[in-house]
């Protein structure tokens, strides 16, 4: 069970991080059931695929987190859960002290103005029918923001904020007409005429070239500053998440392995797979050998965890009590005393008076 404790959340407003915290997260899950083929549901049960497995987390107003990781470990179903577009299998999700599971479906629906998500894909997330006045009008109306004097400041407010100007140059264009960038643009911007104070981002830069992901990038930085909004960032661009958020969750099959200060977990990994996804960034010298840290490359089926540690199979620190003990969450030595939490037998805890 992973477990980010009040201590720790003490610890960090000495440190001048914690201001106010906006959303807060305990034991959540989420799992689906992957059934069996007819023949094989006659000898075997049905399995279950725990793509979020006990996440304990809190973000603080205008924060910026990161979850970083490979395909497939979950960042995208864990950020889809803390919006309830996932409904979660246990756990709680608290929003500004509201407890997600005990909302309506419109209590919750009117709680979704201040909780959005920017999809990764723009051309599949707009409908290339409507304008892109028609595009940022349809979630006022959702929300019973009816009036066209309303409606029209808050898309241009939208769309001056995330820097698509001229704004009358862009209001009766359809998405064809835009490029990646600007479509990018526009899904920010639609998430922004409801005013949010938390907005999930999925993987908002992996579709562009260079030049335009650093002004996405730094259009979310921004946001932040102007508008004081929190972000939860699903990437698996690590020089992103490191340019971008105030700290860093590193997941694996289900789990946040490693947490801490960006800046200072990039510099100072202490999860082996941390260490093995820096090291796997590619260095901009072609004669330097990619590093793997020694983990390969088979990813373990979710339905089918390891036991014990589930990264033991690909760690190069492994010994026998990590293939059978589960690892404890825990804070680690960290020489830029910040807050470090691990989840890994090998690192030593930090020992408290």
């Amino acid at each position: 069970m992973s477990t980010y404790s009040d201590a720790s959340r003490t610890e960090d407003t000495a440190n001048g991080t914690t201001d106010e915290t906006i959303l807060e997260i305990t034991d959540l899950e989420k799992h689906y059931v992957k059934s069996a083929g007819w023949i094989q549901s006659l000898f075997t049960d049905d399995k279950r695929v725990r793509a979020v497995d006990g996440i304990s987390l809190s973000i603080d107003k205008g924060e910026i987190f990161s979850v970083v990781g490979e395909s497939g470990c979950g960042k995208t179903t864990l950020g889809k859960t803390l919006l309830r577009i996932n409904e979660p299998t246990g756990g709680s999700i608290r929003f500004k002290g509201k407890d997600l599971a005990t909302l309506s479906r419109s209590e919750m629906q009117q709680l979704r103005q201040q909780m959005q998500i920017v999809y990764q894909d723009p051309f599949e997330a707009l409908n290339p029918k409507r304008t892109i006045y028609g595009l940022l009008k349809q979630p006022l109306e959702i929300h019973g923001i009816n009036t066209p004097s309303e409606q029209r400041a808050r898309i241009e407010q939208a769309l001056t904020d995330v820097n698509l100007l001229p704004v009358n140059d862009f209001l009766d264009r359809y998405p064809e007409e835009l490029s990646g960038g600007q479509l990018q643009r526009v899904l920010f911007a639609r998430a922004l005429v409801l005013n949010p104070e938390f907005i999930v981002a999925d993987e908002p830069s992996s579709m562009l070239d260079a030049s335009v992901r650093a002004r996405v990038l730094d259009l979310i930085d921004e946001l932040r500053h102007e508008r004081n909004i929190s972000f939860f960032i699903i990437t698996h661009d690590i020089g992103a998440a490191r340019y971008l958020s105030d700290r860093i969750g590193v997941m694996y099959l289900g789990r946040i392995v490693e947490m801490g200060d960006a800046d200072h977990l990039i510099d100072d990994p202490k999860h082996p797979y941390s260490r093995a996804l820096i090291e796997s960034i590619p260095s901009p010298d072609p004669t330097e050998p990619l590093e793997t840290a020694g983990i390969g490359s088979e990813v373990p089926e979710p339905v089918d965890l390891p036991s014990g540690c589930r990264f033991h199979p690909r760690c190069p620190l492994a010994t026998e009590h990590c293939k059978s003990v589960g690892p404890e969450w825990r804070t680690v030595p960290s020489e830029d005393e910040t807050t470090r939490w691990t989840e890994c037998h090998e690192v030593e805890p930090v020992h408290r008076p």
